[in-house]
């Protein structure tokens, strides 16, 4: 049987969003689990050029190329894929070098597999995100290739377009997998997708596993037998989202509630030390960054609480930030996949929610009263959220092992089915 060709879209390996890394970094494992020897591609909206990387599995380097894709052309070639479903124009397509290199690479793969870097099939980030992301999956399902959208957040829509261009992609992908039970009653009930091409599925970095490093472990030498709390302070929502003006609608200041935690636990538990860690580097986009905001508050908090705090500064690889994520007692996160990666370790971790994505992964837990809302409530009931967490911690570890484990089947079995599609490939 000749090995099955995988594109990977919405996807990449050199993200300044570890979250996304997380998410492809998962599927390809997951993919290299149940899949024949696949042959791999990513197709990325981050690198500006092409890119190879080489993943370590069970003892083998597999090589995987990551493929820049021009959103701008893919927008222009969206609609002559329209046409394309009833004439075959290939022949003018390709005469264009940046449409050729689109069509080609579509055409080349028996499955498609979409990630949507985790939330951008919705129109919360505004709609040339959702535009971006939705291109690449008309282009497939006028193709009539095999489209499997990954497990992901879906919606909110809330244009009456974009929920009429949601519907006509799901129901005519192979399956829509959504990461939380609001997303999947969206899909279901709001935008009105068939029943039977809608399921429920962990999100993907579960299936990722942690790398220690030689960071990680000096932290954590260097704790010795106190309990670490380790915080990721979002450089996003510290300076108010992408229109910096609190865009996400919060009514509590998020640069004073990230102070006020941190204050708490060094003042208020003498056996605590604190490590920063961001998720997001990408330092030249620097209201997204994490790393420069956590070097501040490293810098401010280390003057008053010498020894006891300290901060993650490597641009480390997702896997490499799970595992100092999995060194921690406990862990507080802006950034979902920086919550994912401690909560999958089996760290009791409070989320602080910017949107309802987060409610709906805790929910399977059994911890919604772990998410801190600073769209809903006020600082003083937020930090009453995360202390009550933190003192129950011991009392949420059953429910994360076994959820936890749920979550890994669920993933395996989604993989095996994944690997039904296309197997008449010969």
């Amino acid at each position: 049987m000749k090995s099955k060709k995988v594109l990977l879209v919405g996807a990449s390996l050199t993200s300044g969003n570890r979250g996304v890394n997380a998410l492809t970094r998962g599927a390809i494992y997951g993919l290299l689990d149940h899949e024949n020897s696949p042959i791999i591609k990513i197709l990325s909206y981050t690198t500006k050029s092409k890119q190879t990387h080489y993943i370590d599995y069970k003892g083998r380097k597999i090589e995987i190329e990551e493929v820049p894709v021009s959103t701008k052309f893919a927008t222009l070639l969206t609609p002559i894929s329209f046409i394309h479903k009833k004439v075959n124009l290939n022949k003018f397509i390709n005469k264009f070098s940046v449409f050729e290199a689109i069509n080609s690479i579509i055409d080349w793969a028996d499955l498609i597999l979409d990630i949507s870097e985790g939330d951008s099939f919705s129109d919360i980030y505004g709609w040339k995100r959702f535009v971006m992301h939705s291109n690449i999956k008309l282009l497939a399902v006028n193709k009539g290739k095999n489209l499997v959208l990954l497990p992901q957040t879906m919606g909110p829509f809330k244009k009456e377009m974009f929920k009429r261009t949601t519907k006509y992609i799901c129901n005519n992908s192979k399956m829509n997998y959504a990461r939380d039970l609001i997303s999947y009653n969206i899909l279901k009930e709001d935008i009105g997708v068939n029943q039977d091409k809608i399921k429920y599925c962990a999100d993907l970095a579960f299936y990722m596993k942690p790398l220690e490093t030689k960071e990680a472990i000096l932290i954590k030498e260097k704790v010795g037998n106190d309990l670490l709390v380790g915080i990721n302070v979002s450089g996003l929502l510290y300076n108010g989202g992408y229109s910096q003006n609190n865009m996400f609608n919060f009514i509590t200041d998020y640069k004073d509630l990230m102070n006020s935690i941190t204050k708490m636990f060094l003042e208020k538990y003498d056996n605590v030390q604190v490590v920063f860690i961001p998720h997001v580097i990408v330092e030249d986009f620097p209201v997204e960054d994490d790393l420069q905001v956590c070097l501040n508050m490293y810098s401010n908090f280390n003057k008053d609480f010498p020894g006891r705090v300290h901060v993650l500064k490597q641009h480390l690889r997702e896997d490499e930030i799970k595992g100092m994520l999995k060194q921690c007692n406990f862990f507080i996160g802006g950034r979902m996949h920086s919550c994912i990666g401690a909560i999958s370790s089996g760290v009791p971790t409070v989320p602080i929610a910017y949107s309802r994505k987060f409610i709906g992964i805790w929910e399977q837990f059994g911890l919604e009263s772990f998410v801190a809302d600073p769209r809903k409530k006020k600082k003083e009931e937020l930090l009453e959220t995360i202390k009550n967490a933190f003192e129950n911690r011991e009392g949420s570890i059953e429910k994360i092992t076994s959820t936890n484990t749920r979550f890994k089947n669920e993933l395996a079995s989604m993989f095996s089915s994944i690997e039904e599609l296309g197997k008449d490939i010969v």
